[in-house]
């Protein structure tokens, strides 16, 4: 097993597992060292995921296509700032959110690496549901009971985080309910895949069902990956081609032929923890170029799908195409520095081609496009819930209500309310962002796709 203490090659891991090596070694729970040690498979997976240390944080939802972990706070590395409980707490809520996301993009392996493609939209649909329960379920019934258990900080760690909730735990639900399954991990599965699991408990189902806001969301993940053009085009140009590095191994491929998708999480699951055995060190670095490369294709895919211009659509064509020649270059076995070279060049040309234009004439991506009145008349509601969740609570008590007034006043007027939401500057960044702001090239980037309404 690799060592916690080994530098890791990307500095905001370096700091997060350094914290980690410390919590999962601490005595101070019945004297003795806590055996929970998936660390250095979590640490070899995520390395391979090419962590920003200056992330643009997610405003949403979040596909494992783009290969990122999600992340909502930036680490403190400054070592006065080591000792502090909010260093502490800061890497408890990131470790957790690291573990569902980087074990969420692994579960999508055999189809990211060309291996094994995808069946039908409802086969499609289930895998996005099972999969996403399986990180759900590492999250709360591992992650999160780890670091609970493993320090006499547990507990607080998770008090002002919103991703676990202080008061409640899933994993202790499952300990003291009599009628809750004995495998947890299909059960998640199962469940978020919307199968009534009508073997347990109905009050026990129900609970969960409504702690959990089931059914999961991936039949509307799939819709809007489809209005993109994503399963028609961009996914057999960059996730089918034949010879690229791959994390699975040949059961977790064979399982993912059969869609059993129970029996697929567990072996991802127990592949992982016991740190991919095997694997060489050379493969787990081109493995970390192919997601550097398929990472930027789907970015630029986002990009351009919020983008009317098209003089700039067409530099991301000639953008996606370079991406494109250097994954099949990935999968001849082209070696090591001519692909790094050929992203480089790949990331010289966006800063000038994409990136200067767009800090240039400050143009702005669309998370929900205010100027297409139809859009938001027709899904008033969804957009006026999108509008209030994503309410700053760090804006004055004065300017936060002025926008709840605004959006009360749209709520209750169906012809000027659409208009009222896109010309209200205070409003601006709640459905659209800076596409300045992401930074191939210095591994900035952000997830776009679930709030994206394309322009007629």
């Amino acid at each position: 097993m690799e060592s916690p203490k080994k530098k890791s090659t990307v500095p905001y891991l370096e700091e997060l597992f350094h914290w980690a090596a410390h919590v999962f070694s601490d005595t101070s729970r019945g004297g003795a060292k806590n055996n929970f040690r998936p660390i250095s498979g979590l640490k070899t997976l995520a390395e391979t995921l090419s962590v920003s240390s200056q992330p643009i944080h997610s405003q949403g939802e979040s596909s494992p296509f783009l290969q990122l972990p999600l992340m909502e706070w930036t680490v403190p590395s400054r070592r006065a700032q080591r000792e502090s409980f909010d260093w502490w707490s800061c890497c408890a809520y990131e470790y957790v959110r690291i573990a569902s996301s980087v074990f969420h993009v692994l579960l999508w392996e055999p189809f990211l690496s060309g291996k094994v493609p995808l069946g039908d939209k409802r086969d499609t649909v289930l895998r996005l549901n099972s999969f996403e329960g399986a990180s759900v379920w590492i999250r709360d019934m591992v992650a999160v009971k780890a670091v609970r258990e493993s320090s006499s900080a547990g507990e607080a760690f998770f008090i002002r985080r919103p991703d676990s909730d202080a008061n409640f735990q899933t994993y202790r639900a499952f300990q003291s309910h009599r009628a809750a399954p004995r495998d947890s991990l299909d059960y998640f599965v199962r469940r978020f895949a919307g199968d009534p699991v009508t073997e347990v408990n109905r009050k026990f189902n129900s609970e969960f069902t409504q702690h959990y806001a089931l059914p999961a969301h991936g039949n509307s993940l799939h819709t809007s990956l489809g209005r993109t053009g994503f399963w028609r085009e961009f996914a057999p140009r960059f996730f089918g081609i034949a010879g690229l590095p791959s994390l699975s191994n040949s059961k977790m491929d064979s399982l993912f032929r059969q869609s059993d998708y129970s029996a697929y999480c567990a072996e991802a699951f127990r592949w992982m923890t016991s740190d991919f055995p095997g694997v060489d060190p050379r493969v787990l670095a081109r493995v970390r170029q192919r997601r550097d490369i398929q990472r930027r294709a789907y970015q630029a895919f986002l990009i351009r799908h919020c983008l009317s211009s098209e003089q700039t659509v067409e530099r991301i064509n000639d953008y996606l195409e370079n991406l494109h020649f250097l994954l099949e270059q990935l999968a001849a076995g082209t070696s090591m520095p001519t692909l790094t070279t050929g992203l480089r060049l790949a990331d010289e040309y966006y800063d000038q081609k994409l990136k200067k234009v767009f800090l240039k004439e400050g143009t702005r991506g669309i998370l929900i496009d205010g100027s297409r009145k139809s859009w938001l008349q027709t899904n008033r509601e969804m957009a006026l819930q999108h509008f209030s969740s994503r309410l700053s609570f760090r804006r004055s008590p004065a300017e936060a209500v002025a926008l709840l007034k605004d959006l009360s006043h749209t709520r209750m007027n169906q012809k000027k309310g659409p208009t009222l939401l896109s010309r209200n500057p205070a409003l601006r960044d709640l459905w659209s962002f800076p596409l300045g702001e992401i930074d191939p090239r210095h591994g900035r980037f952000k997830e776009i796709l679930p709030q994206v309404a394309r322009k007629k």
